[in-house]
């Protein structure tokens, strides 16, 4: 028997435990017969564990163990009672939650990337499934038809407010009922950020109860689709509330959809519907400012998961928790976004070319969530509703059952309402949350000037 030592891979480590365990032979004799020393066979048995629990790189020689086993351990642990739950979980939320501990255990050095994340993944055979269909995005346009439109859009805009519209996609898989459709609307310098329009599938969410006052409009619809009735409705609301406030005419700019048909009756805006499917070219909302507004509700509502995880709650985005998403992430998008996109598009004399706004938007968390870098996992979670059909041309049983039957449906798939707080039980709430910010290093001021102007607002009441 040679006294050299073999260096093993650990497959052939593995090979060498199974036999080990089927024979009846001592270790020395067992030694010999794989031409191996005892001390070699001893190791290799002492790290069994290890070697057969390892799920990648089997030719190697050695086993490549995370930077941050610690982590990884808590993190593996949280992610099976999770999916023992049913609970889906995601990349973004995956990465989130391992930021999440990282701080927790005070690693500073720690950067949930893509890399890490495939070779956790990869460590820990953990696999991911789409659990919605994403159809191909419509062909674009005829490139004539747009260059024809640039080279009319300035005689059109001279000496006009502009405005432009934009459906959101609905929130949800292709096949998901809970889905929600935004409408957005904005002038060209994103001074004026029209309140957003929320259209969901039922008039009475039970988590409107006691609710009086919503941060954007909400509408219903039994898909909670955009119908031509609700966009004639939204327009000359808007219309209305031009002429009671004395503001100039508005030049509004829409996509060409079913839902989009001719409005009359309208004093103060004249609409100019962009050419049929050019939407990508054209329209100044799908050159950036769409992605940036779905990274701040994705972002949050990743967020509310992960603190509903953490405190043993089934996570669950309510219609409410998501317009005040809507309006939150509405309102973060910068002025100088929009007018970049603008430009983008074609408006002002801009160029198409170039790459979309949403690079130089940085301050939508997504790098202190999961960690910075490009991210194509991320991409698809944030893209996944692309290109959702949220509009058709209403048929006269859908208008029926919109306008009777539907209109008094209430989800019984949500939650129970929570009852109206009183005063002190916010007073004191908005006490913990100046307390926590005292506790945290390098807060600006403004944040407890914001907590003030909560305060004084509610002892006004």
């Amino acid at each position: 028997m040679s006294n050299s030592r073999k260096s093993f891979s650990i497959a052939e480590k593995i090979e060498i435990i199974q036999d080990y365990d089927k024979t009846q032979l001592k270790q020395k004799d067992f030694a010999a017969s794989k031409n191996i020393t005892p001390s070699t066979l001893r190791s290799i048995l002492k790290r069994r564990n290890e070697f057969t629990s390892a799920t990648e790189g089997k030719d190697r020689k050695k086993i490549r163990t995370a930077k941050h086993d610690q982590l990884e351990t808590v993190l593996k642990v949280w992610f099976t009672q999770a999916r023992s739950s049913n609970i889906p979980v995601s990349g973004p939320i995956l990465r989130g939650k391992a930021q999440e501990i990282a701080q927790f255990l005070g690693i500073s050095d720690f950067n949930a990337s893509t890399g890490w994340l495939d070779r956790f993944k990869n460590r820990h055979s953990i696999i991911y499934r789409k659990n919605c269909r994403v159809p191909k995005a419509a062909a674009a346009g005829p490139l004539g038809s747009v260059s024809d439109w640039k080279e009319q859009l300035s005689s059109v805009t001279e000496d006009e407010s502009l405005a432009t519209y934009k459906t959101e996609r609905c929130r949800g898989g292709e096949l998901s009922k809970d889905r929600l459709t935004v409408l957005v609307c904005t002038n060209s310098t994103g001074s004026d950020k029209r309140k957003p329009l929320v259209i969901g599938k039922y008039a009475k969410p039970r988590c409107f109860d006691n609710v009086k006052t919503l941060p954007c409009i909400y509408a219903s619809q039994s898909r909670a689709w955009m119908t031509s009735v609700q966009f004639s409705t939204w327009l000359h609301d808007w219309d209305k509330e031009l002429e009671a406030r004395k503001k100039p005419n508005i030049l509004l700019f829409v996509d060409n959809c079913a839902a989009h048909l001719k409005v009359d009756h309208l004093n103060h805006i004249k609409i100019i519907y962009f050419p049929p499917k050019t939407n990508s070219e054209l329209q100044p909302l799908d050159r950036g400012v769409k992605t940036v507004f779905r990274q701040g509700y994705r972002r949050r509502a990743v967020q509310l998961y992960l603190q509903e995880m953490a405190a043993s709650k089934k996570p669950k985005v309510t219609v409410l928790d998501a317009i005040h998403f809507v309006h939150a992430s509405w309102r973060d998008i910068k002025p100088a976004t929009i007018e970049n996109c603008f430009k983008k598009a074609g408006f002002f004399g801009g160029s198409q070319s170039g790459s979309q706004a949403t690079q130089v938007e940085s301050e939508m968390g997504w790098e202190t969530l999961v960690g910075e870098g490009s991210v194509p996992e991320l991409d698809m979670f944030l893209d996944v509703d692309n290109n959702l059909v949220t509009s058709e041309i209403t048929s006269h049983e859908s208008l029926v059952e919109d306008n009777l039957s539907h209109a008094e449906e209430e989800d019984e798939d949500e939650p129970a309402p929570r009852s109206a707080p009183k005063s002190a039980e916010v007073v004191d709430a908005l006490k913990l949350i100046r307390h926590f910010f005292t506790c945290i290093p390098n807060v600006e001021d403004d944040v407890f000037d914001k907590i003030s102007y909560l305060e004084n607002s509610i002892f006004q009441k």
